[in-house]
Formats: structure tokens, sequence, C-alpha cells
């Protein structure tokens, strides 16, 4: 089972956020400060980080790296209502007012890909709008 950690300063996102992967078979960690996400995250432990881009001290795309410096392979998911203009330090950003099952087709291909080996073999997924409705797409 895979175990993801939620970080999101605001209490009611994170426990929606928790019974909501929850439900979908993962086993979830929720803190909501950057201190707690920092000091509870274990690379061995877990195989993705959700975060919001706003958190209290540091930017999503700081504590990303942060991550990013102490296990290459952790997957990286910024999920927040004001996403970062350079998205380069996630694996996928959804926006906060997409709907909750594209955040778990977006989570289920992330995890059905293989886990990088080293920090240049990231990609990038995309959220965006179309005419016809929502979309996911590789970047």
């Amino acid at each position: 089972m895979t175990l993801l950690i939620v970080h999101d300063n605001d209490e009611d996102c994170r426990f929606i956020s928790k019974v909501f992967l929850t439900y979908f078979g993962r086993a979830v960690d929720s803190v909501r400060s950057v201190n707690q996400a920092l000091l509870q995250f274990d690379a061995s432990v877990h195989d993705l980080v959700i975060m919001d881009n706003f958190t209290s001290g540091i930017t999503g795309a700081e504590l990303a790296h942060i991550i990013r410096l102490r296990s290459p392979s952790t997957r990286v998911v910024c999920y927040s209502a004001e996403p970062p203009k350079n998205r380069t330090a996630f694996d996928l950003v959804i926006e906060k007012s997409e709907l909750q099952p594209l955040l778990k087709d977006g989570l289920k291909n992330l995890l059905a890909s293989p886990r990088p080996n080293a920090l240049p073999q990231f990609g990038l997924w995309a959220v965006s709008p179309n005419c016809e409705g929502r979309s996911l797409k590789q970047v």
C-alpha cells in the first residue's frame, strides 16, 4: 500500500483530502505545518508528498526542493487553489478548483509510472481546463 503524506495549512482541506485518499485505498499521514512535514517525512515509508503551494515560512516549491534533496525518487504533488507559475519542482500540479476525481486519476497515473532514480528524470504533469471540460496531460 502506498503511503502518502499530505501537507496543507487548511485543516478542513487536509481532512477532506485524507478521507478522500483513504477511501481509495491509500494510507495517509497528514500534517499541518512545514516543520511537521519535514520531521515526519521518511523516504523509506512515504512514496508521495501532496502539498499546498502556500505554506508557512516557505513556498511549496521550496518544500518540494527539500523533499527532493532528501529523496530524489519521491513524487511531489502540488494541490493548491493558487498553483505556482514555475511548476518544475513538482511531478503533478492540480488546482483545488479541479474535481476530486481528477486528483485521483492524476495520482493513479503518477504512481503507475516507474519511479525516477535521479533529479533530471522528473517529468512534469499539468492540469488545465479546455473547452470540453478538464484534462490531464504530461508536458
